[in-house]
């Protein structure tokens, strides 16, 4: 019952985090209560609510009678398994203990949360082909279990107080999240000091987590996009670890040993390859005295971070799939920006002016001349050693070629003739808005300016976002689009559904 308590009041509190979360709130609680306060006083019923009162409810509300069942199911009928802005708030402190661990600190006392993310360089540019997949598989299993508890304890410790324990993995790095109340910070340092320090890397739980990257793997085999995705990346970037995927390959992921698994945490998770980011309602200076005694005796040591070239396209390469769909997939594919290039905020500009979703010419030419794309868009994505830029349309069969040409045409034009200036202005308001919407919560900010921190470029990086997307003038795009987006220098990939043979794809 308390734990249930606990989780309902972390939801309610991480909901009124961002302000339209609090919009939602105030109009919901209005609309279905008459009174726009109605979740305050919710907060305090739950206080109140007492075992008997859930049996009570459960008795009333969880009758047969009043079940309604939803399910669905393959053809062959085997059913299927249902599956006020704040980043101004506060100075971002950097602290770098003896031992190298660098700390991004943040003192925020809107709401009773900490936030506590640990990240380090690693992720794919870490990896080889032959153990694929071990940066996903590691920071996987490296919460489930320490030499102290198992991952079912950790589950239920973590459960009870509603801290939400976490880990990620990309392109460029690997790492945990923590989040709780910050009636519970400490008990937040000591979780992550045992899974720094005590991982155990159980054998059991390394063939579990593989059999979820199995499935991912086959998941993937399945969608049109992600195959499309996936071979575009390998041709794109074939001499390069960015052409891997995070869950590796079946071949790959079967000749992990837990040796590797081990090998690679140690190899990695040292103090001078770390940035460990604590936002919300804390003490800088008790959080800093904890952080000493639990993690500043670590031993000093440094990673060998892994370095890469990669050439650039010298041609057109065409790509032709084919698989047993209602629907295909055109993607065009290009090399992009690094992280650090001057670059790179024009080029963010220049990819939404031609693919954001629903405003981008994309968008506009597919909705005038093709009425069967089902979905399109476009991105930059930089890296540190290199990046790419895309654009896709999925359409249905009779939809591949009319779109094939909109795409290409697109891609000519933009590269020919200056944007407009209403275009242009109203694509940077667009990408400050999201940009700034996307730094609301304390942890979207700490993820954002500590990934900023490891790879090199400082933590308050994101600080100079605006002002370098309103610095892009119609004649960078211009630019740019012949520099980037050159049609001789390009990946040309088709997901031909059903329907269509490969010689109707030209």
């Amino acid at each position: 019952l308390e734990k249930a308590k606990k989780r309902l009041e972390v939801s309610l509190i991480n909901r009124k985090q961002k302000s339209s979360g609090i919009a939602d709130s105030l109009v919901a609680d209005e609309a279905l209560t008459g009174d726009y306060n109605f979740s305050q006083k919710y907060i305090k019923g739950l206080e109140s609510a007492r075992k008997e009162d859930v049996q009570a409810a459960a008795l009333k509300y969880l009758k047969r009678d009043y079940l309604t069942t939803v399910v669905v199911r393959q053809e062959n009928g085997q059913a299927l398994p249902v599956k006020d802005t704040k980043i101004e708030k506060g100075d971002i402190k950097k602290i770098v203990l003896e031992n190298g661990l660098t700390v991004l600190l943040k003192e925020d006392q809107s709401f009773p949360l900490v936030n506590v993310r640990l990240m380090l360089r690693g992720g794919l540019l870490q990896e080889d082909s032959q153990l694929n997949g071990i940066s996903s598989l590691m920071s996987d299993v490296w919460i489930k279990g320490t030499k102290s508890k198992t991952a079912k304890q950790i589950s239920e410790l973590t459960e009870s107080r509603g801290i939400s324990l976490g880990n990620f993995s990309g392109a460029n790095s690997f790492g945990l999240a923590i989040s709780g109340l910050s009636s519970d910070a400490k008990l937040i340092i000591d979780i992550l000091e045992d899974i720094i320090k005590n991982p155990k890397f159980d054998a059991n739980e390394i063939e579990k987590v593989k059999s979820d990257m199995r499935a991912a793997i086959k998941e993937r085999a399945d969608s049109v996009f992600q195959t499309g995705s996936y071979n575009l990346k390998q041709k794109l970037f074939a001499n390069h670890p960015y052409g891997f995927d995070t869950n590796g390959t079946f071949e790959s992921i079967e000749k992990i040993t837990r040796n590797d698994v081990i090998n690679f945490y140690k190899e990695n998770v040292v103090p001078s390859n770390m940035v460990l980011t604590i936002f919300g309602d804390i003490s800088s200076e008790e959080i800093i005295l904890e952080l000493k005694n639990k993690l500043g005796k670590l031993k000093k040591s440094s990673a060998v971070i892994k370095q890469y070239s990669d050439n650039p396209l010298a041609s057109v390469m065409i790509e032709k799939i084919n698989m047993d769909k209602e629907q295909g997939l055109i993607m065009a594919g290009f090399k992009g920006t690094t992280i650090d290039s001057e670059d790179r905020y024009a080029v963010d500009v220049l990819a939404s002016i031609l693919g954001s979703s629903f405003s981008g010419r994309l968008f506009k030419s597919v909705r005038e001349n093709e009425g069967n794309a089902y979905n399109l868009g476009g991105f930059s994505i930089p890296g540190i050693d290199t990046g790419y830029i895309y654009f896709y349309v999925l359409t249905s069969p009779e939809g591949m070629e009319p779109s094939k040409e909109i795409l290409l045409n697109e891609l000519v034009k933009i590269a020919s003739e200056e944007v407009s200036e209403k275009e242009l202005n109203d694509t940077k308001s667009f990408l400050k808005g999201t940009f700034r919407e996307g730094l609301e919560t304390n942890s979207a900010l700490s993820f954002v300016s500590g990934l900023d921190e490891l790879y090199g470029m400082g933590f308050d990086n994101y600080k100079e976002y605006s002002k370098r997307i309103d610095n892009v003038t119609a004649q960078d795009i211009l630019f740019l689009a012949k520099k980037y987006l050159n049609k001789d220098a390009m990946i040309l990939l088709t997901v031909e559904p059903k329907g269509v043979e490969a010689s109707e794809i030209k």
